[in-house]
């Protein structure tokens, strides 16, 4: 294995789709997996958690599942009550998100089985389960030995980095409707990751974002909308594939990755992208279901 596999289960926006027209960029709503030697990190719990979990499974590989989430609006939250190792006994679940407006992350995704709306509740699941919330003051380490993120204050705790840690530093987006969203950058081994979905970046690029993705291997950033649409959704917390190219291109990463796609375009439309953000960054490519990266 490499230091860094990244493998995207799902990149739809907003919600899934099927047929003809996403035969090629798939249309399950985001689920990102990132495996190291140490163990495994989930982004977001969209559709395309569902057949993660039957990997997961399948694999006999981790028993600890280390899940971030970016927000916890539907379409990163909905899949995760058919994600299997959730409802077994041998796995523990270890859950870090964002606490907006005074509502926690365990309220939200224990709202999503409330029993009006699914018949097993969050406390009825049968794994092991944790849940912390996290602010962008936090850095997370996976140490080598452990299997569950330790959660430390940057500037209140005491920590010490070492080479084989991995690092997960957090950065909060305002712009997403209606409480925001965080960034996550995965380092490892030397290697960056960073993932920004659901945000909407500004004339002249988004700056905060450009120091926090500085030099990485791997930009993930949200691209949901071409120009035209665009106009008709501006302040809808998404961004454009120049937007995103204009990003990736000041803060100087390798490589760029359009992800969070709106479930009306096409494959078609969703590759007319790559040329328009292409004109101002070379190395650019399509997130799509199934796409696994090794740093």
């Amino acid at each position: 294995m490499e230091d860094l596999k990244v493998k995207f289960w799902g990149t739809r926006g907003s919600y899934p789709i099927s047929g003809e027209k996403s035969v090629k960029y798939g249309g399950n709503t985001t689920c990102v997996e990132i495996e190291t030697k140490l163990g495994i990190i989930i982004i977001d719990a969209g559709t395309g958690i569902i057949d993660l979990g039957k990997k997961i499974i399948s694999e006999k590989k981790w028993k600890d599942i280390n899940m971030l989430f970016t927000h916890t609006h539907k379409d990163h939250t909905e899949g995760i009550t058919s994600f299997l190792p959730v409802h077994m006994g041998d796995y523990k679940i270890h859950i870090f998100g964002p606490e907006f407006l005074g509502i926690g992350i365990t309220d939200v995704i224990a709202t999503t089985m409330n029993h009006s709306y699914y018949p097993i509740s969050y406390e009825e699941l049968n794994s092991q389960k944790t849940a912390q919330n996290i602010s962008p003051v936090d850095i997370l380490l996976l140490k080598k030995g452990e299997k569950i993120l330790k959660v430390f204050n940057k500037y209140h705790s005491e920590y010490k980095i070492t080479k084989d840690d991995l690092v997960i530093k957090i950065l909060k987006g305002y712009n997403h409707p209606k409480n925001g969203v965080y960034v996550y950058r995965i380092e490892y081994k030397g290697k960056s990751f960073v993932f920004a979905t659901d945000i909407e970046s500004y004339i002249g690029g988004d700056t905060k974002l450009i120091e926090f993705a500085k030099d990485a291997d791997v930009l993930v950033h949200d691209a949901a909308y071409l120009y035209e649409a665009y106009l008709k959704k501006q302040g809808w917390g998404h961004s454009t594939p120049e937007m995103a190219a204009e990003n990736a291109k000041k803060a100087n990463v390798k490589k760029l990755y359009l992800t969070h796609h709106d479930p009306e375009d096409s494959d078609e439309t969703i590759e007319k992208k790559i040329e328009l953000a292409k004109k101002k960054f070379e190395n650019v490519h399509i997130a799509y279901e199934g796409l696994e990266i090794e740093l």
